[in-house]
């Protein structure tokens, strides 16, 4: 079945051009294919929309893919997908300028899931799927995963930042949940590893692992948390152990090429992965700016580990170990050397007083799906002493561009602080946007509140998202 698809984005590799060019009467200054990336299923086939300045048929330009087993090209720029892969089409005319455009090929490509009207429930039970105690009386929780809506549930939350818990303030706790509603069943201590925020699941047939950010660097204060870090590991879950610095295998990135071809240096790595369609999002920080970089899971995972120096602080909260700053050599695999299938950023409004822009509030988390992300942003808002009845959250969903697809739109369960009270024991309502994630058509959005005892609560919630086509 062919189908003509309508791109936003442009792709540009120019070559220079040789002095015969302007004798046959033609300059073409570039080629514009749009976008540089694309997904269709094994067996469709799409036509490349590709311009040229100034215009030339398509037919006058050669294609050729990179890989023909995955995906193959005409001489008028239609491709067809023949089998699961990732593939360059490259398009050239007469030598002189080129370009490229990624093309993957899945067995179904998702659509996209719009969790706009369901968001805007109260708080029910029929939203919420578990509500637990934490580990730790300190901190509130920092993201939540599960492996089935029947458990198990994980969830990462960081040290007391006032006084120690289990001799350490700078350890981030992963707390396994074997049922909905039940209390913690184990955990492990993670040392040096983050702030704890943006944590995932994957279950294998070799256990439960989790993704998350590792070799946190030390910001010292009146206590020391641990971010921006240039790296995230993979780890299997070893219930009632330690880990130190990372686990499992390791990703580094400390910059990236954007749509225009600019390197962009970044911090603070997190991660998410959609597992069904093979894609990764790894998010980092600029000043000011936040940064989400999309990446084809399976040429993330076949890279090879390669020896990486890595700069850092840590330690000396408690005077054993001291605190060092050092230069490193860790095993990783390297993402600089995979080109993206994506960029794009979001500049922050957190001062500004127009609450109605994104990024107004702090981010809670992010999740990719197919070719979407999806933006979390919320904070638990203390109106008076000890009240935070102004506390909110929000949603929006975004395309590889930074456009948005589904509006920014307020997440009423957040916000419902008579049901709270009633279902959470939240009378303080407290309540702060924790984690989001996507999971077989359904939303899971964490938010952490306070009960009457004085407990730290994690709380998942699900919804039903509309899918569209």
């Amino acid at each position: 079945m062919k189908k003509f698809v309508k791109f936003v984005l442009i792709a540009l590799i120019p070559l220079f051009a040789c002095c015969g060019e302007k004798e046959k009467g033609i300059s073409v200054e570039k080629i514009i294919v749009e976008p540089s990336f694309t997904t269709i299923k094994v067996g469709e086939e799409v036509q490349l929309n590709v311009k040229t300045v100034p215009s030339v048929a398509m037919s006058e330009l050669t294609y050729k893919s990179t890989n023909p087993d995955v995906a193959t090209v005409n001489g008028e720029g239609w491709v067809k997908g023949l089998s699961v892969g990732v593939t360059y089409i490259n398009i050239s005319w007469q030598g002189l300028r080129s370009a490229r455009c990624t093309l993957s090929v899945k067995e179904k490509v998702s659509s996209l899931l719009d969790p706009t009207e369901a968001i805007k429930a109260p708080l029910s039970k029929d939203i919420l799927l578990t509500s637990t105690t934490l580990y730790a009386t300190g901190n509130i929780m920092q993201d939540g995963d599960r492996i089935s809506d029947t458990g198990p549930f994980f969830f990462t939350q960081n040290r007391q930042s006032t006084s120690l818990e289990n001799n350490s303030k700078y350890i981030v706790y992963l707390t396994k949940h074997d049922k909905v509603n039940e209390k913690y069943s184990s955990y492990m201590c993670l040392k040096w590893f983050g702030h704890g925020n943006m944590m995932l699941c994957e279950n294998t047939e070799d256990g439960e692992y989790i993704w998350l950010s590792s070799h946190g660097q030390a910001t010292y204060g009146t206590y020391a948390d641990y971010g921006s870090n240039h790296t995230f590991s993979r780890f299997k879950y070893v219930a009632n152990s330690t880990a130190e610095h990372c686990a499992g295998d390791t990703f580094w990135m400390d910059s990236y090429v954007n749509n225009a071809g600019e390197k962009v240096s970044i911090t603070a790595l997190e991660v998410n992965v959609d597992f069904e369609n093979r894609r990764v999002v790894v998010g980092g920080r600029s000043t000011g700016t936040r940064h989400f970089v999309m990446f084809d899971l399976d040429e993330m995972l076949a890279l090879s580990s390669e020896n990486i120096n890595i700069t850092r602080s840590w330690g000396g909260e408690e005077g054993t170990p001291k605190r060092v700053s050092q230069t490193e050599t860790i095993r990783a695999k390297n993402l600089t050397k995979l080109k993206p299938l994506g960029s794009f950023t979001l500049k922050s409004n957190l001062s500004s007083t127009d609450k109605s822009l994104l990024y107004s509030y702090n981010s809670q988390g992010f999740a990719v799906w197919g070719d979407y992300i999806y933006w979390y942003e919320g904070n638990a808002v203390e109106t008076t002493s000890g009240k935070y009845d102004d506390s909110v959250a929000y949603v929006a969903v975004l395309d590889y561009l930074g456009n948005i697809v589904c509006p920014r739109t307020k997440v009423a369960a957040a916000s419902d602080f008579a049901n709270q009270e009633t279902l959470l024991d939240c009378a303080d309502h407290y309540c702060e946007a924790e984690g989001l994630h996507i999971h077989d058509g359904y939303l899971y959005l964490g938010i952490g509140t306070h009960n009457s005892k004085g407990h730290r609560i994690a709380n998942m919630l699900k919804y039903k998202c509309i899918q569209k086509d």
